[in-house]
Formats: structure tokens, C-alpha cells, sequence
């Protein structure tokens, strides 16, 4: 019957059996004839041990006919829950290692015609039949019936049998058994163990087979490793089969050829591993041991090793850095130095800063003053044109010289509150390239004929935010800089440009700006004259030839936008100005609105509040002039006093800059929170952007008789809707 697996599992014979490759039914086979006549018994089982031949010594031995037990499986045919699970071992034994198991002994009961079990005993032997893949495809039973060597031995035991040698001999032949089972166990136990220790090792470790080299065992690591799991009975070409062209093809053929041990360190390898749609590199550690026969002859590989990836390239970083260290001690210097070098440059441009805010404060209040006198003698000469006749043509000439000179003064002061960024500005989107080109003939008259003038625009220009009337004074002031620093000619050329800044811009600048570029090919600046460049009054010209005022206007402008500006030059080498301004989200506007005309005349009471004793009865004398009613006061808390009692006035005209607790925009406050209707108009030699905040009208110094009257005449229309 069965040949069943041992009470404790039997340890599977060392020598390797000789492969019956069968690869087409059994009834289809030769061997049946010799089967049938064998008297030994045997039965032939499939993987899943159903039985598919069975001679006629294993029928007689059972007891069974053969249609009672083809077909089906081993358990349902010779039924024994008590020793059923040895005999199952044994055979999954078979499919799992594909060698041959034996078991010495075991009791398994056989009922025969259909009669009560009857227990016997057996010793069976289990061969795997291997298909041409290398995997068992059938397991051939060899069963020994040796229940009467058994009873024997009872009987020899219990003292039943006289006849003393045939005791002795039975009595060795079970003492050998028991050995033989005893030995089994132990090396059943220390087979597990080993096992254990394979599967659990921290190296990867395989077992291959024969010259195909056909997986007969694989640890977790090594699973682990290709990053496969069904690789048992399947062959290295077809299981890594993208180690084509590596080499490691060869070196196993080679080792099973020679059985020469090979060991590879640090041995690049790609494996294609969990699927990755790339191959992954990887260093291996790793020895080929060939496992030889008694015989000598090699049956397979033994691979062992360890995935040493990480420690390749850390040992790859460690001499990269080996290897550079001096590139990298001469890197960090230099980051160093041009560290040290930015410094020096930052702490340079904030002197620089430090320095143009003292002279813009300085400038500023200078330029307040200035205008202030600049009004009064405007006012003096408007109200002493009056009174020329109209056949004096040498007075009105000097009127015209005095106001020429007066509207000098008053551009002087415009460059110096630009600097100082005192000047209210007007921003609007700016069509930078339509505005250079309208400027063309400007620039082209206030240059020399030896001068070659060129316009570079790079297209999808942005619009510009900025003051049109101070952009197009900037690019003046800059091509005129530019023609005298080209005394003996040379070449002058405007490129405008777009230019989108990051957080890592070294000026500190981040947005989207309009890049505007004026350079020539003239004299240059030392380093001396390049620092103080911006700086008021500052210029190299000749007396007479420059105000120093050029430079200085562009910077402030500049900055007044919200952009910057900085000078290139070298000695010799000519001279470039970068002028950024911020770019604007708005369209340009086509054509230029039309100027209101002044209205003069009034009939209306006017508060003015103005502390200036020069500026003061000159506007007075200027409103009368106009048909205004003038009530006077010299600061802005003696005019909230008369606004409080009642004084009847019908619009407050006030300087914005005055002595005492109240300047004149808060004047305007108060005295709109006391009478919301009342018109209030407000001039300032200093900056209009204070007053502007508000929403009020501001008239800047020096102004004209008629941009006063204008101005009044508006606002009273205004507030009388």
C-alpha cells in the first residue's frame, strides 16, 4: 500500500536519484510491463497524491482491486487519521525537495473485500519521477509489507518463540530499525534548524540545481533582493532574465563546469526589481560554492552574499569628498571672499543711502524755502505786469527775464525734491516705447552731429508706472549727460527692455520692472566720481556747463516709483545708467486730455493761512487784485479760531507746512468737520503727496496768478455743485 512517511519523518536519501523524465501520461510509457511483473510492490501517485498505476504485487499486497483505487486519492482509498499525516509528510517531503524519502516503519491499517481494518505494517520507499523542467511530476511507491517481522519481534520479546537465532536476528533487525528512525528524527530536527537559519539569515543565500540551474531553495533575503517570490523549480534564465549581458549567466556556468568556488566584491548588478519601470543598480558582495557528490561530481550552486548598495556609495561619496576636499576648501574661500566682498559692497550702498537720505532731507527743506521766495517775487512781478502799459516794451522784457528766471528756479527745485523724493509724482501706465520715440526729435536736436543715436526695443514691451513728465526729464537729463561725456563724438544708444526680478536679486529688487538702458561710449567715471554720481550739485563739468542736478533727478525719480537706478562705468570704457521702473497692470492712456483754462475773477471771502511774512501779503495783494475778499491769519490754530466763532468765509486757502499745533491738512479737517461744505484749497513748496492723501485740492509753489485763480474758481463750482 502506501508507503508512508516514518512516525517521525524520515530522513530523505543523500544520493540524488537518477530522473525519470516523464512528460506524457503514464499509460503511455514502457514501464508499465515491468512494473506489472515486478514482485515488488508499486504504486504511482501524482502532485496530489492521487494514485494513477498500481502493479500487481501492490494490488495483492492491499487487497484491493484496481478499479477500486485508480483514480483516486491516496486517503480516500486507504483511510487511517492516525497515521495519515506521516505518509502525507513524506510525500510533501518529495514535492517540496524532489529527492527521494524512505520510511523504515509505520503501522497503517488496510481493510480488505470490504472487511474490518486490519493493521499492518509497512516500510515504503518514495521516489520523485522529475518532468524535463525539473519539477516531480509523478512519486513512485515502493511498499514492503513487514507485518510478519514485526509480529516476530512481539513474539521474540514475549518469550513465545524457541527457536533462539531466528529471536536474535529479528530481534537486531528491529533494534536497527529503531536506530535507523531514531537517527531519522534527529536529522529531520537538525534539518529544520538549518533550514530556519537559511530562511532567516540576514545574507541572501539560494540554492541552484543542476547545469540548467534550476531554484531548489531561496531565503527571504534573496527574495527580497530580486524582488520576486515564485522562483522555486523555475530556472535563473527564465526567473532573472534581466541579467542577459552581465555576466552572471557565465560565471554560474563556469562554476558548475570547473566546481571552482568564484567570490566577487562590490559587483554591479541591474535588477529589475518590484516592477520598476527602470532597472536598479545595485553592489553585491557574493560567492559562488559549487556542491558536489560523494561521487565528486558537482550537482549545483550554493550563492551567498549581502547587498552592499548603501555602503558602495557611501564609500563613493567619502571619496568624492576625499578626492575634492581641496577643491572644496578653494570653493568655500572664494564663497568667502565674495562673501566679504558683498558685505563691503551692502555696507557701502547703505552708506550710500544713509548718505542721500541726510542730503535728500537737507534738499527737501532747501527746495521749501526756495519756493517760497520764488512765490513771492512770482506774485510781485504778475501784480507789477499789471500795472506796465502796454507800448513799454522794455519793462515787459524784464518782466519776461525775471519770470524765465523765476520758472528756472522753480525746475531746480522740481530736480531737488525729486531727490529728495519730496516731489508728488503723477504716476500712469506709461507706454515706455511709444514715449522714447515721440521724444526722438527732442533727443536728437539736444545731441551733435557727431553723435550716432540708435533706439533698441525688445518686443512685448510692458507698460511702465511712472510720472510721464519726470520719465521723459530722466531720459533727457540721461542723453544729454551722455553727449557731454562724448566730447569728441561716439556713438549713444537707448535699449528698453522687460526684466522679471526673483527674491534672490542682489539689489534687493523682486517684481516684474521695465528696464530702461542709456549708454554711450564717451570718457566714463573713475570709482571716485561713479559713488557721488547721484549726489546734488555734484558734477565735473565746467562752471557754468551743468547744475549737478541731472543725475540726481533720475535717482530720485527712480526711487520715488518704486524702481532703482545704478551707473556702469569704467574709465575710458563709457558708461551705462540702468533706470527700473516697476511695471504696470494698467493700459496706457492714447492722447493727452486737454488743460482747462485759468478763470479769473471771484467776489467770494477767502481765509488764507499763510505764516511766510514775504509770501503772505503778496498773495493777498494777488487775491484782492482778483476781486477776492482776504481775511488774514499767520497759523492755522488762529484760523480754526474764526471758523469756530462764525467768521463768514466762503473758501480757506492755507499753506500745508506752518508753525504751531496745526499744519494745514489738519486744519482742513477741522474746519470740514465744522462746516462740511466749506471749499478748502491748500498750497505747499514742500510735497503735495501729505495734503494729496486727503482727497484735497493742492497747488504747488510757485505757482501762477492764473493756476491760483483757476484752482479757487474750481473748487468753489465744486462744493456748490
Amino acid at each position: 500500500m502506501s508507503g508512508l512517511m516514518d512516525a517521525a519523518p524520515a530522513r530523505p536519501d543523500t544520493a540524488r536519484p537518477e530522473p525519470l523524465v516523464v512528460d506524457r501520461a503514464l499509460s503511455d510509457l514502457d514501464c508499465r510491463a515491468l512494473l506489472r511483473a515486478s514482485p515488488n510492490p508499486y504504486v504511482v501517485l501524482d502532485c496530489s497524491f492521487t494514485i494513477v498505476a498500481a502493479n500487481d504485487a501492490y494490488l495483492r499486497v492491499t487487497g484491493h482491486p484496481a478499479d477500486a483505487i485508480i483514480g483516486r486519492g491516496m486517503f480516500e482509498a486507504f483511510p487511517d487519521r492516525e497515521n495519515e499525516p506521516q505518509l502525507r509528510a513524506s510525500f510533501e517531503r518529495v514535492l517540496r525537495t524532489r529527492r527521494r524519502d524512505t520510511i523504515a516503519l509505520i503501522p497503517y491499517a488496510i481493510s480488505r473485500d470490504g472487511g474490518p481494518p486490519d493493521l499492518r505494517y509497512w516500510s515504503a520507499t518514495h521516489t520523485p519521477v522529475l518532468a524535463g523542467d525539473g519539477s516531480v511530476s509523478l512519486i513512485l511507491q515502493h511498499t514492503v509489507d513487514v507485518t510478519e517481522l514485526q509480529q516476530l519481534r512481539a513474539a521474540a520479546e514475549s518469550g513465545g518463540i524457541r527457536d533462539q537465532p531466528s529471536q536474535q536476528a529479528e530481534s537486531d533487525l528491529w533494534q536497527r530499525a529503531r536506530i535507523v528512525q531514531e537517527t531519522n528524527l534527529l536529522l529531520d530536527a537538525e534539518r529544520d534548524r538549518l533550514q530556519s537559519l537559511f530562511a532567516q539569515a540576514p545574507g541572501f543565500m539560494a540554492v541552484v540545481r543542476g547545469p540548467d540551474h534550476v531554484f531548489e531553495m531561496a531565503n527571504a533575503a534573496y527574495l527580497s533582493l530580486i524582488g520576486r517570490q515564485d522562483i522555486i523549480g523555475r530556472r535563473v534564465r527564465e526567473v532573472l532574465w534581466e541579467l542577459e549581458g552581465q555576466g552572471f549567466y557565465e560565471l554560474l556556468d563556469k562554476v558548475y563546469r570547473t566546481g571552482t568556488t568564484y567570490s566577487g566584491r562590490d559587483i554591479r548588478i541591474l535588477l529589475q526589481r518590484h516592477r520598476d519601470p527602470d532597472p536598479a543598480a545595485l553592489y553585491l558582495d557574493f560567492v559562488y560554492q559549487p556542491l558536489v557528490a560523494a561521487d565528486g561530481s558537482v550537482t549545483g550552486v550554493f550563492v551567498q552574499g549581502h547587498d552592499v548598495t548603501e555602503k558602495r556609495r557611501a564609500q563613493d561619496e567619502l571619496e568624492l569628498y576625499r578626492t575634492h576636499l581641496e577643491d572644496l576648501v578653494r570653493e568655500r574661500t572664494a564663497a568667502l571672499a565674495a562673501s566679504e566682498a558683498r558685505r563691503a559692497e551692502v555696507q557701502a550702498a547703505l552708506l550710500q543711502a544713509q548718505k542721500a537720505e541726510a542730503i535728500g532731507q537737507l534738499t527737501g527743506g532747501v527746495a521749501h524755502d526756495f519756493n517760497n521766495l520764488l512765490q513771492a517775487l512770482s506774485g510781485c512781478l504778475q501784480m507789477l505786469s499789471r500795472r506796465i502799459p502796454a507800448d513799454d516794451d522794455r519793462s515787459r522784457t524784464l518782466f519776461a527775464a525775471g519770470q524765465q528766471a523765476i520758472d528756472r528756479g522753480a525746475k531746480l527745485t522740481q530736480q531737488l525734491m525729486a531727490f529728495a523724493r519730496r516731489q508728488a509724482l503723477r504716476p500712469e501706465a506709461v507706454d515706455v516705447h511709444d514715449r522714447i520715440l515721440s521724444m526722438s526729435g527732442l533727443l536728437s536736436r539736444a545731441l551733435r552731429a557727431d553723435i550716432r543715436f540708435d533706439m533698441r526695443f525688445a518686443p512685448g514691451l510692458w507698460p511702465a508706472e511712472a510720472d510721464p513728465t519726470q520719465f521723459e526729464l530722466a531720459v533727457l537729463n540721461l542723453a544729454v549727460n551722455a553727449r557731454d561725456a562724448m566730447p569728441a563724438g561716439g556713438q549713444l544708444v537707448i535699449t528698453a527692455s522687460n526684466l522679471p526680478l526673483g527674491p534672490g536679486d542682489p539689489r534687493g529688487q523682486e517684481g516684474d520692472y521695465v528696464r530702461v538702458e542709456v549708454a554711450d561710449t564717451g570718457t566714463g567715471m573713475s570709482a571716485a566720481v561713479r559713488e557721488r554720481a547721484f549726489d546734488p550739485f555734484f558734477t565735473t563739468k565746467a562752471v557754468g556747463k551743468g547744475t549737478g542736478l541731472g543725475l540726481s533727478q533720475v535717482y530720485g525719480f527712480a526711487r520715488q516709483s518704486g524702481g532703482q537706478a545704478w551707473i556702469d562705468s569704467e574709465e575710458g570704457r563709457g558708461t551705462r545708467v540702468t533706470l527700473l521702473l516697476p511695471r504696470s497692470q494698467r493700459q496706457p492712456r492714447r492722447g493727452v486730455a486737454p488743460v482747462p483754462a485759468a478763470v479769473v475773477g471771484g467776489g467770494w471771502r477767502v481765509l488764507l493761512v499763510e505764516d511766510d511774512p514775504v509770501v503772505a501779503p503778496t498773495v493777498c495783494a494777488v487775491l484782492e487784485d482778483l476781486g477776492y475778499s482776504v481775511r488774514r491769519t499767520t497759523t492755522a490754530d488762529e484760523a480754526l479760531i474764526l471758523l469756530q466763532a462764525g467768521e463768514p468765509v466762503d473758501l480757506l486757502f492755507t499753506d500745508v507746512v506752518m508753525p504751531g499745533a496745526l499744519d494745514g491738512v489738519a486744519l482742513a479737517r477741522a474746519a470740514r468737520a465744522i462746516r462740511p461744505d466749506l471749499p478748502v484749497v491748500l498750497t505747499t513748496g514742500y510735497s503735495e503727496e501729505v495734503a494729496a492723501a486727503d482727497g484735497l485740492t493742492v497747488l504747488p509753489k510757485p505757482y501762477q496768478v492764473q493756476a491760483l485763480a483757476a484752482a479757487l474758481d474750481s473748487e468753489l463750482r465744486r462744493s456748490r455743485g
